[in-house]
């Protein structure tokens, strides 16, 4: 029979010449065509295919690699942490409540809504905010006496600034074009100035410029509160420097102008 019907023999049933017609499935009996026929087939999902027509194991191959796509997995067969069904279940869920373990989704308005914080990693809700921080009542304020001075009472009359003011010039004439100090002073102890300056212009425009020089706990400093400023005739008033100045080291207010006999400066250094 081999001799007859094995291939290897020289007989097939391949429509060329020479050989059998190609066998249709009328020619093969219900069922004879199973898996045992057919052998098995290895599925390689890393196979990716554009259409519909491919030989059976690229196409098995290509369903593969879909299958892993859509589960995220490393391997077609494995079974995904969630399936379609339970993840549309949890979507459809979605509500802009404050609703325990369903997921949030903003409503119509772009809001959504949430439980009131408890820990202090939560997220807080408006009415949190207005009601503990916004309503809240401020903390008493406390003074820390390291490293500050102390006024012990308020003038009950006259300016209460001039309790406090250490330094004073009033209404200096720049005489020449050279630097000149026209406010200084020396802290006893380590403590906060405030430093205010004005000037005036009485003719033609003049560059002016204004510095203060300190020393603080990181060393010596110098801040410039105008810096070589075009200024018309006419009053200015610039703003006030905050600093924290170490005892023994002067304070000093410092101002130049382009113009001699040009602009008059005030200035006052002032403890806080």
């Amino acid at each position: 029979m081999d001799t007859e019907f094995d291939p290897a023999f020289g007989h097939t049933h391949d429509g060329t010449a020479g050989n059998g017609p190609k066998l249709s499935s009328s020619a093969f009996a219900a069922g004879a065509v199973n898996d045992a026929a057919i052998g098995n087939r290895t599925i390689n999902d890393a196979i990716s295919v554009t259409g519909n027509t491919w030989p059976l194991t690229t196409l098995l191959g290509a369903l593969g690699n879909m299958i892993k796509a859509i589960t995220g997995k490393a391997n077609w067969y494995t079974v995904p942490l969630m399936t379609l069904e339970t993840a549309g279940t949890q979507l459809n869920a979605a509500t802009s409540a404050a609703t325990a373990s369903l997921l949030m989704k903003r409503d119509a308005n772009g809001r959504a809504k949430i439980a009131s914080p408890v820990a202090a990693d939560d997220i807080a809700t408006k009415g949190y905010v207005d009601t503990s921080v916004v309503g809240a009542t401020p903390a008493a304020a406390t003074i820390s006496t390291l490293g500050t001075t102390q006024i012990s009472a308020s003038p009950t009359s006259g300016n209460p600034i001039s309790t406090n003011r250490v330094a004073i010039a009033n209404d200096v004439l720049l005489t020449s074009t050279s630097w000149q100090k026209i406010a200084t002073y020396t802290p006893s102890a380590k403590g906060n100035f405030m430093i205010m300056a004005y000037f005036r212009v009485i003719a033609g425009t003049t560059n002016v410029t204004v510095q203060v020089t300190y020393t603080d706990g990181t060393g010596a400093q110098a801040n410039t509160l105008l810096n070589t400023q075009p200024s018309s005739v006419g009053s200015y008033s610039l703003i006030p420097l905050f600093i924290n100045a170490t005892s023994t080291a002067a304070i000093d207010v410092n101002v130049i102008a382009s113009v001699a006999n040009q602009v008059y400066v005030s200035a006052s250094i002032v403890g806080v």
